[in-house]
């Protein structure tokens, strides 16, 4: 494996650098551009609608794909919106919990 090192200062930040992460899948750099596919029973409008609502206050690059995928205008309000690293997001509406993400 290998890096590219743009000029010498670049040396002296690193010496400060605590972490480093890599992207290895490139979700972060290229937001897993591969095809979106759903599996399972046909969603409703409302589904969609609280899906697409759940999505819009994520900042993760796969829920953005997502949410610009689904048809529709995202217009329920949420309440107690979570994101957990590695895990999903979820909120409510209506009393209602939704949760997206990893089945852990």
């Amino acid at each position: 494996n290998q890096f590219y090192l743009k000029n010498t200062i670049v040396i002296e930040t690193l010496a400060k650098i605590s972490e480093i992460v890599f992207d290895k899948t490139g979700t972060l750099t290229h937001g897993g551009g591969g095809q979106l596919d759903f599996k399972g029973n046909a969603l409703t409008s409302e589904e969609v609608q609280l899906i697409k609502s759940l999505l819009r206050h994520s900042r993760h690059p796969l829920s953005l794909r997502i949410y610009r995928h689904l048809p529709g205008a995202a217009a329920v309000d949420l309440q107690d919106f979570r994101e957990t690293a590695g895990m999903g997001i979820e909120g409510r509406s209506a009393g209602r919990q939704i949760r997206i993400g990893s089945r852990a």
